[in-house]
């Protein structure tokens, strides 16, 4: 699995890396292209993650500036993601930026399910 893929899962205090294997109910997952010397291996490991939890939003940290078409014709098998644009962060984003990128996904894409209400530790 790519170091550069995270999950979010209940409650949402913290990302982790990814391991395969059925996530939480409510599970975001998260890959960093920016900082991945490889992204499609990110995109490989995440479409494997994703065959996993087909009800998990995905949401991708980019380098800055719009994806190119490249990168977005490698996404295609992930199918709709959030993203997350890295020099907004240093590090990866907190937990409640990547619920909010993830919720405003499931508004666009009544197939994934609502996260559950679960409030975040400060």
């Amino acid at each position: 699995m790519a170091p550069h893929c995270y999950r979010l899962e209940p409650p949402y205090r913290q990302l982790r890396p990814a391991r395969p294997g059925i996530p939480a109910v409510g599970a975001v997952l998260v890959g960093d292209l920016a900082s991945a010397p490889d992204p499609a291996t990110v995109v490989r490991d995440l479409a494997m993650l994703a065959a996993d939890a087909p009800d998990s939003p995905i949401c991708l940290i980019v380098p800055d500036g719009r994806p190119n078409a490249e990168l977005l014709a490698a996404l295609e098998p992930l199918g709709l993601v959030a993203f997350l644009f890295a020099a907004q962060y240093s590090g990866l984003p907190a937990p409640n930026t990547v619920l909010d990128a993830a919720r405003a996904l499931i508004e666009i894409s009544p197939s994934l399910p609502p996260l559950p209400s679960i409030p975040l530790a400060h």
